[in-house]
């Protein structure tokens, strides 16, 4: 009779092979098997060849990046958290980073410093927020050129389907 951890991992690894079919023969399924420093079982799924882009998520509130970081990961991206201007530009010389997510109210990065560091030319999309009392630093992001500014407050309605757009652009649908 099979274990509850390989039917768990089965399962996983059946869900896993629907999501990549999309992506091509390129992709597969490595498994690697360890017990943790507990002595627990740990089973790894490791993805060869499958290439994911970047959002960079520029913040200092740890209680505000859990949530926000699990939704880019949720659509498929991996999410790097940046808390200055070199460390941004920085991941966007490493190449594919798809978006960056701007948390005015970190105060370590003003969208006029990004906007004018990422240029005119190929950039990622700026999503820059803030508290919804910040009506000065929220026009000024605007006015920075970001391309979507929004109080916290409707962070969390927004943030899935601006995940959404730019995982479909790209996927090239």
């Amino acid at each position: 009779m099979a274990r509850s951890e390989d039917i768990a991992e089965h399962k996983i690894r059946a869900f896993l092979c629907c999501r990549l079919s999309s992506c091509g023969p390129h992709v597969t399924l490595d498994r690697d098997v360890a017990a943790d420093a507990t002595g627990h079982r740990r089973v790894e799924i490791l993805w060869k060849g499958l290439h994911v882009a970047t959002v960079i998520h520029v913040t200092n509130n740890l209680l505000m990046a859990s949530p926000v970081e699990g939704e880019v990961r949720q659509i498929g991206f991996r999410c790097v958290t940046a808390s200055s201007l070199p460390e941004v530009m920085a991941q966007i010389e490493q190449g594919d980073v798809v978006g960056v997510l701007l948390d005015i109210a970190a105060q370590r990065v003003t969208p006029a410093e990004l906007m004018e560091s990422l240029g005119t030319g190929d950039r990622p999309y700026v999503l820059a927020f803030a508290p919804h009392v910040w009506t000065e630093a929220i026009a000024a992001a605007e006015a920075a050129g970001c391309d979507l500014v929004l109080p916290r407050s409707r962070l969390a309605g927004q943030l899935p389907r601006v995940l959404e757009q730019l995982a479909s652009q790209q996927r090239g649908d």
